[in-house]
């Protein structure tokens, strides 16, 4: 027979089966669809400060403050969490490229030359003349390739699991951008507005300043008493002991900010630091419906994907109740010496199943199905709570 249609009968063999999976279907939970029917609206989505229109993504440039933009485009690019997350996130991604690759025809190329001698070439011959055992030389290559038929779908319920853990992981990478910027606005709000605070105390102490030298001046003249006067100083003394706190927690505010962007703490933005107004938006706040909700919040995206993951575990553990065939195949060619290597009885071929099945040890897989359906459980409650909470909130 031909190497080619050695070839041709392996690739055909290998792409001549069909399988299916065992385990539950994962289906998406129903209050996705009821949620999308009733159009759920929020109790003040109709008052003068609410509105029922979507969301805006980039949320803060609502604002219309260039600075705040500034500070949150910074902090995005270099958030030391939103980094992590990231991370996090590739990593995930890369497991679904190492499980993928695990359902691919797994094929290896090998070349080998030995020298040696080995009882089974020995000959009457070669047994009378004192050398029962010759020394031969081999040549080997050849390629071989195995492939896990996943007849039970084992490796494809661990692909629907890393798909959904990935999902989960983009949407806690999601939920970490939100929070980032949230607390990058409100660090930078929070110096703006005592920023202002500052200044008001600041003049208030200023003009109490010329209060008291007002009465120093009419005491002095007789046109006053002492008693004018300490209540003047005391209101003075009572006005600078607010700025240090101020002060404080202006600067806690830019700690703050300095670490959502990146940056050492005390290397926080000059803008910030400047700031002494407070932001404005002036237009009614959109907040949708709870279609829309449950669609953008990342807590709930990260519930209903460890959810589809735990389903999936069960079909994981229920194909262990069922044997594993592996379709091996290899072909290549043997010589003991190099020059025949390639001729038509060097070569050598072999192709067939290869069966695993730890069928007795049943009571350890079953134990291993009731757990993940517990997980599913577990993970369909938690679902059903983050639901209701958004809802609620």
């Amino acid at each position: 027979m031909k190497l080619q249609n050695k070839i041709l009968i392996v690739g055909l063999s290998l792409g001549s089966y069909s399988c299916a999976s065992v385990g539950p279907d994962y289906e998406q939970p129903k209050i996705y669809g009821q949620l999308e029917k009733d159009k759920i609206l929020f109790g003040e989505a109709d008052s003068k400060f609410y509105s029922n229109e979507e969301t805006a993504s980039q949320w803060w440039k609502l604002f219309d403050e260039p600075s705040i933009n500034a500070v949150v485009e910074e902090a995005l690019k270099a958030n030391t969490d939103l980094r992590i997350a990231l991370g996090n996130l590739e990593k995930a991604r890369g497991a679904i490229s190492e499980v993928e690759g695990s359902r691919l025809p797994n094929t290896t190329l090998s070349a080998s030359a030995t020298r040696g001698v080995s009882a089974s070439t020995a000959s009457p011959i070669t047994s009378n003349v004192g050398n029962p055992y010759p020394t031969l030389n081999t040549f080997d290559t050849g390629l071989s390739t195995n492939w896990d038929m996943d007849l039970f779908g084992r490796l494809r319920r661990t692909l629907e699991s890393s798909r959904a853990e990935a999902d989960a992981v983009e949407a806690t990478y999601r939920l970490t951008r939100i929070t980032v910027v949230a607390n990058t606005v409100r660090a930078y709000t929070d110096a703006c507005s005592v920023g202002k605070q500052i200044a008001v105390a600041e003049k208030s102490v200023s003009m109490q300043e010329e209060g008291v030298a007002l009465v120093e001046r009419n005491v002095k003249s007789g046109r006053g008493g002492s008693l004018d006067l300490a209540r003047a100083k005391g209101l003075l003394a009572q006005l600078k002991s607010a700025l240090p706190q101020l002060k404080a927690q202006k600067k806690l505010a830019l700690f703050r900010l300095a670490t959502l962007t990146g940056r050492m703490p005390q290397d926080f933005p000059a803008a910030a630091a400047q700031c002494q107004t407070f932001a404005k938006y002036s237009a009614k706040i959109p907040v949708g419906n709870g279609a829309n909700l449950i669609a953008r919040r990342p807590d709930v995206r990260i519930a209903e994907r460890r959810l589809a993951s735990a389903t999936a575990t069960i079909g994981i553990a229920t194909a262990s109740l069922y044997p594993s065939i592996s379709f091996g195949a290899s072909l290549g060619l043997t010589a003991h010496e190099l020059d025949v290597l390639g001729r038509e009885p060097s070569e050598r071929f072999s192709i067939g199943p290869l069966v695993s099945w730890s069928f007795p040890n049943i009571l350890g897989a079953r134990a291993r199905i009731r757990q993940a359906k517990a997980g599913a459980q577990v993970a369909l409650a938690n679902f059903d709570g983050v639901v209701i909470n958004a809802l609620r909130d």
